[in-house]
């Protein structure tokens, strides 16, 4: 996957290619600073397998431009983690 292709998905352009996607998880928010918010969300490549990591920014002020900004993708591999949630007794 390229970032091209990744800004196409995101954007819900038109490019056949974006038929072999599948959304794999929801999307995060994995931070915000004063001028952006970033998100990541994983796809799978339903054709070969494989797993795609899709990281973007989007613009955090009314006055900035709400694209998809600074796309990145990595390959990525499902791994399950156990982790621990500590609840009100």
């Amino acid at each position: 996957m390229t970032p091209e292709l990744a800004a196409d998905i995101l954007n819900f352009n038109d490019n056949d290619e974006i038929e072999n996607y599948k959304e794999v998880d929801a999307t995060t928010m994995t931070s915000i600073s004063r001028w952006s918010i970033h998100y990541e969300k994983v796809y799978q490549n339903i054709n070969d397998k494989t797993f795609w990591k899709i990281k973007w920014t989007r613009g955090a002020t009314e006055y900035q431009d709400n694209g998809y900004e600074n796309i990145e993708v990595h390959q990525v591999v499902p791994r399950e983690i156990t982790s621990i949630t500590y609840v009100k007794v």
